[in-house]
């Protein structure tokens, strides 16, 4: 361990993205843990839209993110270094940034990103903070020192599945073995199951060793969850409920990717929100840093469960394709509002879910390698990318917005 990062260690916070359902008897279950959680800035919108559920929490969860990395800057520079894709004239801004390529706009990722980045810079700037966006062109790493335009940086928000290559004494947010950890669901759920979250895990088998389960599960009237095991943001995710169906999907996965990389899991049947007098499926995504949890929202399905025209369809059973909307608690909706509505032992439960969480990933972060962590991340080419692709997205200097 490197003297800048051992000075860190104790006091290093992990930034994640935590989706969850409540089942329909109002049980907690986890369905994946992301390292990159994307619309920050839109899920403190929605969080303070209703009756804040936290009302001790006075920051909002960009905020809380600025202050996490101006503790470790000792007023040096700080960067926000964005994902691989993105190109800046001269490598790096410091007022926000903006796309304007209309073929990479209608990825809603792409806006949320950039909303996330130019917020967290607005906010670095007025607490005074020396901070800029850089891509990853303009780093370069010296030894355990990270640089930016012949300048040492201190703090580091990091987007890049890229850089840096080795462990460094500049203070960043998240760890690169954070990468590796998450994207693979089957050993999240081993490492959630460590800490005492069995009854909160919807296990994860493997569609190319474990088809006696799905059959089970089929033959009893339960549906299943294919997807990729190292996927993220829905892509590539079906719901089967007969084995004839099933049959046929493991015969399309394994003629068109390795089947060791795909995985399945028991359907778990979402509780519902009325919205407009109509009922729809909905999960949660919480944002914590620490074991705190810093922001959320609510993603709802497109379908309302109801409509037996959308029944089948992912419109329907898919919590990522409809509206978002803000959690709230104090039990009863008085005032019409949309939202998800929880109790205090949801939250509470939810509480002690997510601080869980927060230490199983900061444990396996500390004992993971990073050299062999790097190994496994891939090139540029081979990370997820708009239209199953990697492109370069060049952004502009957007003065007006800083």
């Amino acid at each position: 361990m490197l003297k800048g990062e051992k000075n860190n260690a104790r006091h290093k916070k992990i930034l994640l993205g935590v989706d969850l359902i409540l089942d329909q008897h109002r049980q907690w279950h986890i369905i994946e843990v992301n390292d990159h959680p994307v619309g920050l800035k839109l899920s403190d919108q929605l969080f303070n839209a209703g009756r804040d559920p936290w009302s001790e929490r006075s920051s909002s969860g960009i905020e809380e993110i600025a202050s996490e990395l101006m503790s470790h800057s000792n007023n040096e520079d700080i960067i926000l270094l964005l994902p691989d894709c993105y190109r800046i004239r001269g490598g790096v801004s410091n007022v926000s940034v903006k796309a304007t390529d209309l073929n990479f706009l209608e990825d809603y990722r792409i806006g949320r990103n950039l909303d996330d980045f130019n917020a967290l810079l607005k906010e670095l700037k007025q607490n005074k903070a020396k901070a800029y966006i850089s891509d990853v062109t303009a780093v370069e790493q010296k030894r355990d020192e990270v640089w930016v335009k012949k300048r040492p940086v201190a703090a580091m928000y990091r987007r890049s599945a890229q850089f840096p290559l080795s462990v460094t004494s500049c203070y960043c947010l998240n760890d690169l073995r954070l990468r590796k950890i998450c994207r693979d669901k089957s050993h999240v759920g081993l490492l959630l199951k460590s800490v005492g979250l069995e009854k909160n895990c919807i296990p994860y088998y493997s569609l190319k060793t474990e088809d006696k389960v799905a059959r089970l599960l089929l033959e009893s009237g339960k549906s299943v969850i294919i997807k990729p095991k190292r996927g993220s943001g829905s892509k590539g995710v079906q719901k089967v409920s007969s084995i004839p169906v099933w049959e046929q999907a493991c015969q399309d996965l394994t003629n068109s990717i390795h089947d060791e990389e795909v995985v399945f899991q028991e359907w778990i049947e979402p509780s519902s929100v009325n919205i407009e007098g109509r009922n729809f499926y909905y999960d949660i995504r919480v944002n914590i840093l620490g074991n705190t949890i810093i922001s959320a929202l609510a993603r709802c399905s497109a379908a309302p469960i109801d409509n037996p025209l959308w029944r089948d369809t992912p419109l329907v059973w898919l919590t990522t394709t409809g509206k978002l909307i803000p959690v709230v608690t104090n039990g009863i909706n008085e005032d019409g509002l949309n939202a998800v509505f929880l109790s205090k032992p949801e939250l509470e439960k939810l509480q002690e879910i997510v601080s869980a969480i927060n230490i199983a990933i900061s444990v396996e972060c500390a004992g993971t390698s990073y050299e062999k962590a790097i190994e496994t991340i891939g090139s540029f080419g081979a990370q997820e990318g708009f239209k199953e692709k990697m492109h370069y997205i060049n952004l502009l200097k957007n003065k007006a917005h800083v």
